[in-house]
């Protein structure tokens, strides 16, 4: 959010002579924040790795809605995109990658995943928004996570693109998807623990 503000006022700056200290300062706050997102970009997999175990040690039922994983089953896929469907226990349009959720819950590419068959349908979280959420958060982090590490690329070896005009809209157009990754996490969190008010514990 703080670099497409810079961005943004890097492509509007006045050229005049007046404007020299103002554009140094765009420029120096666009490099900190950019700074900043490139370290995040390369700690942000392994933060992820880490909460899916712990999903799935602690609430797996989430973990089963938030990958429309209906079926326990070793070797579970890891799914991009698709539309579940509750009643037919299926998902469409969906992309699977062998034994990748497993991989991401235990270190193990065979281990068994739980899916929603373990409990009676009344407590499955809804899977649908769970799922849609967990995947607009983990696309809008990633491609958050690409652009900081083409921006770190250029830094290094290819210091023209820096201010190109292309770079420059990326990074304005990107502003708003921290805080959209955000609140799709949060709807992941709470949603996803439904129909729990305590985990287990209080409906």
């Amino acid at each position: 959010a703080v670099a497409g503000v810079h961005a943004y006022l890097i492509l509007r700056e006045d050229r005049n002579e007046h404007a020299q200290a103002q554009r140094e300062s765009n420029r120096m706050a666009l490099r900190i924040a950019m700074g900043f997102a490139a370290v995040a970009a390369i700690v942000q997999p392994l933060n992820g790795h880490w909460a899916a175990q712990d999903v799935a040690e602690r609430q797996p039922m989430k973990l089963a809605a938030m990958e429309s994983h209906f079926e326990t089953s070793e070797g579970a896929p890891l799914l991009i995109g698709g539309i579940p469907d509750e009643e037919t226990q299926s998902v469409s349009y969906g992309i699977e990658i062998p034994g990748a959720l497993s991989l991401l819950a235990f270190n193990d590419p065979d281990a068994e995943v739980a899916g929603l068959d373990q409990i009676p349908q009344d407590q499955w979280p809804p899977v649908l928004p769970v799922h849609l959420a967990f995947q607009v958060m983990v696309g809008t982090g990633s491609a958050l996570a690409l652009l900081a590490l083409i921006w770190l690329f250029a830094l290094r070896f290819r210091p023209h693109w820096l201010e190109a005009r292309r770079m420059l809209w990326a990074l304005v157009l990107a502003a708003p998807m921290g805080f959209l990754a955000i609140e799709a996490g949060w709807t992941v969190t709470e949603v996803g623990r439904q129909p729990w008010i305590i985990y287990g514990i209080m409906r």
